[in-house]
């Protein structure tokens, strides 16, 4: 989801709980409220990290909500549905807008991808540890890939056909060429060639991807100073 979309919901979602009917100072209809707070945990799951400050604070309001949740859970559903718990939900939503208002999604976003990519890495890393270096070097294949459609889309840049490391290589050394971005220089393009050769290798006829240990050792370790040099 673009962040103009993830936006757009988030505002509406703001919207949608103010409109939940209250019955008076303290109880909000209890169907409508629960509905709503069941998309709000889909919407800030599905973006923020697990230890994001933002999330946290969400967890601690929808733990209590669903505690409250579960002692009238023998009541019709249109039984009330506790006030205090629904406002600070809407407050925490109302500060994922503002973040993302304020142009700090991008950095958040950027977080979870670097620790995902780092993760795939040492993944690759236990899989080579276990004589597995196809499948380490898929992994690792995997990683660089996804940073480099990362790269693609900091920078504005297209490809034809489906995406792939050397779409993506392509794509960065036709701007770089241009003169318009240079997303990095033209030696990395060399290397990525040769570890992208290396994951098709390994993808496309595992069996006979013997004795390749050393080349994967120092893939996995090249994709990674890459990933860090070039963020």
């Amino acid at each position: 989801m673009k962040e103009r979309e993830l936006l757009e919901w988030l505002e509406d979602l703001s919207k949608r709980g103010h409109a939940v009917p209250a019955l008076n100072d303290m109880y909000r209809n209890h169907m409508l409220a629960t509905a709503w707070l069941a998309e709000a945990h889909a919407a800030l799951a599905s973006v923020f990290p697990r230890g994001h400050p933002l999330l946290v604070a969400w967890n601690g309001v929808f733990e209590r909500a669903k505690t409250y949740t579960l002692a009238i859970a023998q009541t019709p559903l249109t039984e009330p549905y506790a006030n205090v718990h629904f406002v600070q939900a809407i407050g925490v939503v109302h500060g994922a807008v503002a973040l993302i208002k304020g142009g700090r999604l991008g950095s958040v976003l950027d977080g979870v991808r670097a620790e995902t990519e780092s993760e795939v890495l040492d993944q690759a890393d236990v899989l080579l540890a276990g004589k597995y270096p196809a499948a380490a070097a898929v992994l690792a294949g995997g990683s660089l890939e996804t940073h480099l459609l990362h790269l693609c889309q900091r920078h504005g840049l297209t490809w034809t056909g489906e995406g792939s490391i050397s779409k993506y290589d392509q794509a960065v050394a036709q701007a770089r060429n241009a003169g318009t971005v240079e997303a990095y220089p033209a030696t990395d393009s060399r290397l990525i060639g040769g570890w992208g050769a290396l994951r098709n290798d390994a993808a496309h006829e595992p069996t006979k991807f013997t004795n390749r240990d050393e080349d994967t050792r120092l893939m996995i370790q090249g994709v990674r100073q890459f990933i860090a040099r070039v963020p």
